[in-house]
């Protein structure tokens, strides 16, 4: 009876360990599955508990503080004023704790141990590798210059990064083990590489500079002192190297050649002329004011904004600056320069507008739209704001208006047509659907030009706007940026550079030829019958890292401030664990746009979502996984496969650390998941030391 019973728990153990083995394997690339192989691995240990008669007790040290991390997040849901939410987020936070004990329960010896650890590296460079392919459609699509971020094949494209984070600075662990044969260290290397190379390509800039504390930290551990000045070195020098370029070209288009350039000392966004005279939306600079003489650009004066100016046209005689905290400011041009007339704070985040008469229409993103007076520039008035469909969630990209008829992008369907013949009340006319990203829109005798993304330009039949008639597409290299028309020549610039004029006098047989090509992106272009002159950017993804006027550099910094606003308000227990969407837009200043359900920064979301309560709680739990860690990298100095293991987890650790500076990853639950996953190895590592000893 009792080889029967010993029999049982065997089969009972080995399914565990498999269930187990399923959720290493599944941890980067399937949350399904992952989540079969979690619970399954959990229900086959209670199973054996019930089985054998009694509980097999497993110390983490971390027991006390879980029960506190609980207790605060029970009251703070209870005294939320969205108690649900908190209650059903605290259950999601709890659910995962158990994940630290698995591998104690289930890694008896170092073969099982071998079996997860390897699976779990092996299945995410695969993984990885399949990343790699829908980052390399990605660059060819150019959404890298339209998104600033990479592919999310599997899991939102942060999260990506984060665990290719991790799985680099594991291996970077077997790395620097001492012994390790050839054949071994070439293996780890394509790992390396394979991770590497998904982990640049995520675009995510928290996770390389969590890859990079972890880097370091490894080296620190195994006091290689000068791998360290060396790896200092190049960081420096790469950094310094990185150039960075704003200008403004002009070309002579009967000619087709280059007049001249002029390179800017911010960032030129757009440009625009007026009676003789140059006005360039320099970014973080203001508004250049100048002039073209004797061929050259001639700088005569700069009109200082208190945000980043991302646009500039002139309307009469007033300048209409879009600002990056979506301000609108009106200034009056003469030829001596630029004079404030007045401001306008838009109700929503502004992604375009385009003026009809004396009105501006706005498109705002996910808050729908605006319509504003600008008859008298000197006190601009709201005359309506509302959103498309109060039934859909629609984001709208860009406005085009003419006779009363609104044309907006959306990615969600496509392109809109409205009615806007009453403000107050548009009537819907007719949409055309396409999963292009579309943005770029031009009008011109009853045709549309709509630059779908991926897919070329549209050309559009919208005589009948109630049902626009697609007539052709036009294929550029890359996905339109811009278009502009002059006479029967339609130019067109995509994010690659690249700038177009088609012949489109037959629309059915488009005469394309490229006119010319720069580095980095077209971020404007105007042209008339003689000239054509564009901005220029080229900024490197690596440099935006340190840059204070970067969008989502400044965002973060907006996220500091309304953090730490609700935690004066909530000081205790926070304000209950609960998506912050809405609790921001109260808390955010008039001029800033953005809403996030989460703040950016693990300690500060914790601080305003537990109080200060719940924040001791949370920093405790890190201090003491910590030691965690380094009590496992000491025990396991004498082997070398576990030390290797140990210090590259330990060294995760710290990555998973520093990259929630920046990133609130303690909400991603496959991060969550890997973290209490990586502490229970070394935790195992402990254990199976012992046994060895």
């Amino acid at each position: 009876m009792k080889f029967k019973k010993e029999s049982v728990l065997q089969i009972i153990d080995k399914a565990g360990f498999v269930f187990l083995f399923i959720f290493a394997a599944s941890l980067t690339t399937s949350i399904f599955v992952n989540q079969v192989g979690y619970f399954g691995a959990l229900i086959t240990l209670f199973v054996k508990f019930l089985y054998q008669g009694s509980f097999e007790k497993k110390s983490t040290g971390l027991e006390k503080l879980f029960i506190a991390l609980i207790a605060v997040e029970l009251i703070s849901a209870i005294i939320s004023e969205n108690s649900s939410q908190s209650f059903h987020n605290t259950f999601k936070r709890a659910i995962l704790l158990p994940v630290i004990y698995l591998p104690s329960y289930y890694l008896h010896n170092e073969r099982r141990f071998k079996r997860i650890f390897f699976t779990f590296l092996a299945v995410a460079c695969v993984g990885m590798l399949i990343y790699l392919f829908f980052a390399y459609r990605h660059y060819i699509e150019q959404i890298y210059y339209r998104e600033s971020k990479g592919p999310s094949p599997f899991q939102y494209v942060m999260t990506a990064g984060g665990l290719m984070s991790i799985v680099t600075i594991i291996m970077f662990g077997f790395l620097l083990q001492k012994n390790l044969g050839l054949k071994y260290k070439l293996l780890i290397l394509v790992g390396i590489t394979i991770s590497v190379a998904g982990l640049f390509s995520s675009y995510t800039r928290a996770a390389w500079v969590g890859t990079a504390a972890g880097i370091i930290f490894l080296l620190i551990l195994n006091r290689n002192w000068i791998l360290i000045g060396v790896l200092g070195a190049i960081i420096t020098v790469f950094f310094l190297a990185i150039q960075n370029r704003s200008t403004f070209i002009n070309y002579d288009i009967v000619q087709g050649q280059e007049q001249f350039y002029y390179e800017t000392d911010g960032r030129a966004y757009t440009a625009t002329l007026f009676n003789g005279r140059v006005l360039i939306a320099d970014y973080n600079k203001g508004i250049l004011f100048g002039k073209i003489y004797d061929g050259e650009f001639e700088k005569l004066s700069v009109y200082e904004t208190n945000s980043p100016a991302v646009s500039v046209n002139v309307y009469d005689s007033t300048a209409i600056v879009l600002l990056l905290n979506s301000q609108l400011l009106f200034l009056h041009v003469d030829s001596l320069g630029l004079s404030f007339r007045s401001s306008f704070i838009t109700p929503g985040r502004v992604t375009s507008y385009s003026t009809q008469d004396s009105l501006m229409y706005l498109s705002e993103y996910e808050d729908g739209y605006s319509i504003v007076n600008i008859l008298n520039p000197d006190e601009p008035r709201l005359l309506h704001s509302a959103k498309l469909d109060d039934q859909k969630k629609l984001t709208l990209s860009n406005v085009l208006v003419k006779d009363n008829i609104a044309y907006f992008t959306c990615p969600e369907i496509g392109l809109l047509i409205y009615d806007f013949s009453n403000m107050s009340s548009p009537k819907k006319l007719g949409e055309f659907k396409s999963d292009g990203d579309p943005n770029a829109m031009l009008l011109h005798n009853k045709i549309l030009f709509l630059g779908d993304g991926k897919y070329g330009i549209r050309v559009l039949d919208v005589s009948n706007p109630g049902s626009p008639q697609l007539m052709n597409t036009i294929k550029l290299e890359g996905s339109v940026g811009g278009l502009r028309m002059q006479e029967n020549m339609l130019w067109a610039s995509d994010f690659g550079g690249n700038l177009y004029k088609i012949d489109v006098t037959d629309l059915l047989n488009p005469k394309l030829e490229k006119f010319a090509h720069v580095e980095g992106q077209i971020t404007s272009f105007e042209v008339n019958q003689t000239e054509l002159w564009m901005t220029n950017l080229k900024r490197s993804r690596f440099s935006s890292i340190l840059d204070p006027y970067h969008s989502s550099n400044i965002e973060r910094i907006n996220q500091i401030k309304v953090g730490f606003k609700i935690f004066k308000d909530y000081p205790i227990f926070g304000i209950g664990n609960i998506d912050l969407n809405e609790i921001y837009k109260r808390y955010r200043e008039s001029t800033d746009k953005y809403s996030y359900g989460h703040l950016h920064n693990n300690y500060l979301h914790m601080l305003a979502v537990l109080g200060i309560l719940g924040f001791i709680v949370f920093i405790s739990i890190l201090v003491k996984t910590f030691f965690i860690h380094l009590k496992s990298y000491r025990q396991s100095e004498k082997n070398e496969f576990y030390r290797s293991v140990s210090s590259g987890v330990f060294a995760a650790f710290i990555g998973i650390c520093v990259s929630g500076l920046f990133e609130y990853n303690f909400g991603d639950h496959e991060i969550v998941t890997l973290f209490w996953l990586l502490a229970g190895l070394n935790l195992s590592i402990q254990k199976l030391v012992r046994i060895q000893q």
